[in-house]
């Protein structure tokens, strides 16, 4: 089990290494762990849609009053928008590989005037690598650790150990403050 403790007061942008089979309680455990910590939790999904990981955290009894989704694949694997959905408390994007969008959303909610302390969980690496290459992922993914290290906020990103190749996880060893292996 990941836990936090100091390094979160200490550190700003951690890389999570897990096995596959851990990868969930993992997630799980570290947005707990940012809720009871008062942070206002931004889930980028690329790995399950915002069903499914509504389903599990209910199931978890996770508040989902302070968790804002991105999800990158429920429109595109069906094309549109489920109108169940909370307005302002997921925001899908077309496509996994539209950095585009993804990047506007982010700047949005990095920018929305609330002064509550925001943690931003990617789930997962691994999953966006489907739809990008390595080059393209990691030049994303090192501009927006820099806006969240400009803007004060924590950035976790997951990933399978072993399951990106070396250079990458090479890459994302020297952008991060902290490499976590669970």
């Amino acid at each position: 089990m990941i836990n936090l403790g100091d390094s979160i007061d200490k550190k700003d942008i951690f890389m999570v290494f897990s096995d596959a089979e851990n990868l969930k309680d993992d997630d799980i455990n570290i947005i707990s762990q940012l809720l009871k910590l008062n942070y206002e939790t931004i889930i980028i999904t690329s790995n399950q849609p915002y069903s499914n990981l509504v389903r599990i955290y209910d199931a978890e009894d996770i508040d989902l009053s302070k968790i804002v989704f991105i999800d990158l694949i429920t429109r595109f694997a069906i094309g549109k928008i489920p109108e169940d959905v909370s307005p302002g408390r997921c925001h899908f994007i077309s496509n996994p590989a539209n950095l585009t969008d993804i990047g506007i959303i982010l700047t949005e909610i990095l920018n929305d005037g609330n002064n509550e302390k925001k943690a931003f969980v990617f789930n997962s690496i691994n999953t966006m690598l489907i739809y990008l290459s390595s080059e393209k992922l990691s030049r994303f993914i090192h501009l927006i650790i820099n806006k969240f290290r400009l803007t004060g906020v924590k950035g976790y990103f997951l990933a399978v150990h072993g399951g990106i190749d070396p250079e990458l996880e090479l890459k994302f060893n020297i952008f991060v403050d902290l490499v976590i292996k669970s």
